[in-house]
């Protein structure tokens, strides 16, 4: 009698971790090998990452750095830009408000140049603190989103 309940005990419990590796496995959640991008874990951010998975988008919450971060894959970069700016600006972009990015280096300065000038977009480059930066209108930001995405991939 006690070895029979051992064994479906067994069984029981046998099932139960196929069922969890089952569904742990097929979420769809999954990052597939490419290029990585992140979020910050915290405040506003917050929410950009429920959007995020809302929407499906694949993520993992790690710790680097000393701080936790949602990494994603960076094919999913335009999108998360744009969440990223409606959760701190609404939906209506706004003509007079200047976005920017930090730029590493030369050459990816005039990879941003190439691309915006191939775009016609508005911008303008500064070279404060030892930092090359350039600048945009928000209202070119779904523009510039894409090619973010592109030249980071």
């Amino acid at each position: 009698m006690l070895v029979k309940k051992y064994f479906l005990l067994l069984k029981q419990l046998t099932l139960l971790w196929v069922l969890t590796l089952t569904v742990s496995g097929c979420s769809g959640d999954e990052l597939t090998p490419g290029v990585r991008a992140s979020v910050t874990v915290g405040g506003e951010n917050n929410q950009v990452i429920e959007q995020m998975r809302d929407r499906g988008i694949p993520l993992e919450i790690r710790y680097s750095g000393g701080r936790e971060v949602a990494v994603y894959n960076a094919e999913n970069m335009a999108e998360v830009l744009s969440i990223t700016r409606t959760v701190r600006f609404g939906d209506t972009l706004d003509p007079n408000y200047i976005e920017s990015l930090i730029l590493r280096d030369q050459e990816q300065k005039e990879q941003f140049e190439a691309a915006f000038q191939t775009h016609r977009i508005k911008y303008f480059v500064s070279n404060d603190f030892n930092r090359i930066e350039i600048h945009w209108s928000q209202l070119d930001g779904p523009k510039v989103d894409e090619i973010r995405q592109y030249l980071y991939i």
